[in-house]
């Protein structure tokens, strides 16, 4: 029904009863990806699923404005989609888990260029790197902007995220650690964090 209030409420009364992470893994995600299931297989307009993202969207913007910046630590996250990349819920529900985390972040958000990237490492200290691709990424230029990366940054840790689990390698040449979900990937910050 495209009714904006109502869905901002119950989104609102989600994340205050059951915490920012288990809404987004427990209802957030698999409401999306539900919709994308009946929007293949039933006539079920589009722009609805359009209407829910930008939504959540605008609700995970707020919270990660609502979390002041913190400085206890020396890690720097580089979050991005590369180009041609435009599905970015996954990407800013990360930065608002890093910032709940109190890890810095720079989130430069979807359809970056390499060239952008290039420039936001050399002008930055960054020690991780956070992709965000889907099922139908380019895998000959996701292996540029690794290998490039890692040229420029040989000690950085790079997560490449993804729905299901890459079948193949993307590249022999760059170490990376391949996450599928926010759990999984919740787990490996714990740890880092630990260290």
């Amino acid at each position: 029904s495209y009714d904006t209030r109502f869905f901002d409420a119950i989104l609102t009364l989600c994340f205050n009863k059951i915490g920012i992470e288990k809404c987004c893994i427990d209802i957030v995600f698999p409401f999306l990806s539900k919709m994308s299931i009946i929007l293949e297989k039933y006539t079920i307009q589009e722009s609805v699923i359009s209407f829910s993202k930008n939504l959540i969207r605008k609700h995970l913007f707020y919270l990660i404005k609502s979390i002041p910046y913190s400085d206890q630590n020396s890690r720097k996250w580089l979050l991005f989609l590369p180009e041609k990349e435009n599905e970015d819920l996954e990407l800013i529900y990360t930065h608002l888990l890093l910032k709940i985390n109190n890890e810095k972040g720079i989130y430069l958000g979807e359809n970056q260029s390499l060239n952008s990237i290039l420039e936001c490492i050399e002008n930055t200290q960054i020690t991780h790197i956070f992709i965000y691709i889907s099922k139908n990424y380019d895998s000959t230029s996701l292996e540029i902007y690794l290998e490039s990366i890692t040229k420029n940054l040989p000690n950085v840790t790079i997560f490449v995220a993804t729905y299901t689990i890459l079948k193949e390698k993307i590249t022999e040449k760059v170490p990376y650690i391949n996450v599928n979900t926010a759990t999984a990937f919740n787990s490996y910050l714990q740890k880092i964090m630990a260290m």
